[in-house]
């Protein structure tokens, strides 16, 4: 699992800083809030201080829209995912500047300073592609200047997502891919939102890509205010702190397999983080959004099942598969030489108790003698008394 992780540099020019919010006992938290002490009601470069009305500026390169199409609506939609549950709505506003492509020796901090240098001060946050180490995929990050945390008089946040050209990762990822890619279809960031609200859709990345709504969406939670949900160091404030992880939330690690909504854990942190003292003062009429009951994750049976191809080598065929569920049971291969009435049951399975989580897989068989092959995947789920259901298939 690729991590994601957040980094803030603070540029203090008065007082020392100012703890955030009140000590809370925290054996019962999964999810978790930034340590980061500049996070309290009067930080601008936080999501959860914007008031009614205000306009959030991001200031995106033309490459990256041009090799995201839709990213724009993308960004939109990530950002508001997260106030919808607030009762709130973000009007944000992108501009495409022709900002340089990072090299190998660019670091986020660099490129925040040459792209402010671009588009101006007068914008929330910058994005882009830049060169990332280890397993990160996405950074977001911010400086200020001011007499304390408590008192900003200027603000720079940057936002990047990895830039595989520049800093290739050890999966084999080559590149990001949009929605609009990936459907091939536009769609406006109405359409993008409600259907992460709807919480009834997941995603697999094509080999060798990676889903950047996900990642933007995690991203533009540490922005709101929100802290990584996976295993390792921790950037969570000791006083609102995970002591149970979630690791399936949208704050988890991220994966080749993505959800395109907000868990419940996601959820109970942004609206506690808008209850916090002085978070929610600038949004009168919006209490009765903190508790409404979003509606409720649809889960599949089987979310993604597809047999993706299938490569030979004389008598051995690889087969290249993936598969997701949300019930346990028993994956098979049949075969039968082209033309022939009855399938052959490879003597080889994969077996689940839980759940299968095999989005990108390879399987190789060796058959008797050469010639042209079938292959399929049958599946059969678990029932209730756990015995095996009928078979599903997929094929070529």
């Amino acid at each position: 699992m690729k991590k994601t992780t957040l980094s803030a540099i603070l540029l203090s020019l008065g007082a020392a800083l100012v703890s955030c919010g009140e000590k809370q006992a925290t054996s019962d938290l999964s999810w978790g809030h930034l340590q980061d002490q500049s996070l309290n009601p009067a930080a601008p470069q936080y999501l959860i201080n914007k008031k009614p009305g205000d306009v959030y500026k991001v200031c995106i390169p033309r490459y990256m829209v041009d090799e995201l199409p839709g990213v724009e609506a993308e960004v939109h939609a990530a950002i508001n995912v997260w106030a919808g549950y607030l009762g709130r709505a973000i009007n944000v506003e992108t501009s495409v500047k022709d900002l340089p492509r990072a090299t190998a020796t660019d670091t986020p901090t660099s490129l925040q300073t040459a792209y402010y240098a671009a588009c101006g001060d007068e914008f929330d946050v910058v994005i882009g592609f830049a060169p990332l180490r280890g397993s990160t995929v996405g950074q977001t990050g911010s400086s200020w200047r001011g007499y304390s945390a408590q008192k900003i008089t200027s603000f720079k946040r940057y936002l990047f997502l990895r830039d595989y050209k520049a800093s290739p990762d050890l999966w084999g990822t080559t590149r990001w891919i949009s929605l609009q890619d990936l459907r091939r279809r536009a769609a406006d960031s109405s359409e993008i939102l409600n259907q992460m609200q709807a919480r009834d859709t997941m995603e697999v990345a094509p080999r060798g890509t990676s889903i950047a709504l996900a990642v933007l969406v995690h991203e533009f939670g540490h922005v709101w205010g929100m802290c990584d949900q996976y295993e390792g160091p921790s950037n969570c404030d000791p006083n609102f702190k995970s002591e149970h992880p979630d690791l399936k939330s949208m704050m988890a690690a991220a994966s080749n397999v993505a959800k395109l909504y907000l868990t419940d854990d996601d959820i109970t942190g942004i609206r506690a983080l808008a209850q916090r003292p002085g978070f929610n003062a600038s949004w009168p009429g919006t209490e009765g959004a903190l508790n409404k009951a979003p509606a409720a994750v649809a889960q599949k049976d089987v979310e993604y099942f597809q047999l993706k191809s299938v490569e030979k080598a004389g008598t051995q065929f690889t087969l290249n598969f993936g598969l997701v569920t949300n019930k346990g049971g028993e994956l098979r291969f049949e075969y039968r030489t082209k033309g022939a009435a009855a399938w052959q049951q490879s003597t080889s399975f994969f077996p689940s108790d839980d759940a299968f989580m095999i989005p990108d897989y390879s399987f190789r068989q060796t058959v008797r003698t050469e010639g042209d092959y079938e292959f399929r995947l049958k599946l059969r789920l678990k029932e209730e008394d756990s015995s095996l259901g009928e078979p599903m298939y997929t094929t070529l």
